[in-house]
């Protein structure tokens, strides 16, 4: 093997520990992930706003019909970083508009389901939340395959 061969290895093998890494969890498990499931719309998001804030960093479970306007941004499909992306009104501030990010694998497997007909958004995701440049508040959610959830 050449050192280039051996370079490319130790990087792959980075990476992969790091992502397996950042989605260790000691409490990766069905039984112990906290769920919401409710409507949300552009205006009345606020529980959904303080559950994904509540559990930032954590693995939530979410079962959220949304409003026909944020289905609609949904339909627009993904942004160029693979990013779908719809936003609802701050509670903390209604002059700012929060946008939610779900991030899809390169390879363009969603792995959570979205219904276009009824707006029903589920899955297991992990939340991350963040402020974007400008102020606005933004809430990463990272779909997690159900198969790598453990069940009790």
């Amino acid at each position: 093997m050449t050192q280039k061969n051996l370079t490319i290895i130790f990087f792959t093998l980075l990476i992969l520990f790091g992502v397996l890494y950042y989605f260790y969890d000691k409490d990766l498990n069905k039984d112990g992930i906290k769920s919401f499931e409710s409507s949300v719309s552009k205006k009345d998001s606020e529980d959904f706003q303080d559950f994904l804030y509540e559990n930032r960093g954590k693995f939530v479970k979410l079962s959220v019909i949304l409003s026909q306007d944020m289905v609609r941004e949904v339909l627009k499909g993904m942004d160029e970083e693979n990013r779908i992306i719809f936003r609802a009104m701050d509670m903390e501030d209604e002059s700012r508009t929060i946008q939610y990010m779900i991030r899809v694998l390169d390879n363009g497997k969603l792995n959570f389901s979205f219904d276009k007909t009824t707006g029903k958004l589920s899955g297991f995701f992990k939340t991350n939340r963040r402020i974007s440049p400008d102020g606005s508040p933004i809430v990463n959610l990272i779909p997690i395959p159900a198969r790598l959830l453990v069940k009790n």
